[in-house]
């Protein structure tokens, strides 16, 4: 069962207590990025046919698709978009090495794990408003 959450943006998302990831559904995504580029983003979905599992939502396929360079599976039928945990962490990884080096500490998984707070709903904030920015919306 997944728990609520809110964001700095103070938008309710659902978090898998296990930490396995995060669900936006389409009125989470439309108070992040709007309308128009909730619907770009679902429109993307739409276009995969990579299906990955069942929409915890709607039970439509969810389908692999990648939203701002990073791995997220969304629902065409009802707009939800899942981020497991591993590929955020993976991206804030990423983003860490191009800001201060390959083999800077902030670039350490080890690093990130102990000594960094690790916010998985503030990252996907970051992407899908870095989306709506280099998109233009």
């Amino acid at each position: 069962m997944l728990r609520p959450d809110r964001t700095k943006m103070n938008v309710e998302v659902d978090v898998c207590p296990q930490d396995h990831g995060i669900l936006l559904d389409k009125r989470d995504l439309e108070a992040i990025v709007g309308p128009a580029a909730t619907a770009d983003i679902i429109g993307i979905a739409a276009k995969s046919d990579h299906l990955t599992g069942p929409c915890p939502n709607c039970a439509a396929p969810f389908r692999a698709m990648v939203v701002n360079n990073v791995a997220a599976r969304g629902c065409a039928a009802c707009g939800d978009l899942w981020f497991d945990n591993g590929d955020l962490k993976s991206h804030v990884l990423e983003v860490r090495r191009r800001a201060y080096g390959e083999r800077s500490m902030a670039a350490r998984m080890d690093v990130m794990r102990d000594a960094t707070s690790f916010m998985p709903s503030e990252v996907i904030a970051g992407i899908l408003t870095d989306y709506q920015l280099e998109h233009n919306f």
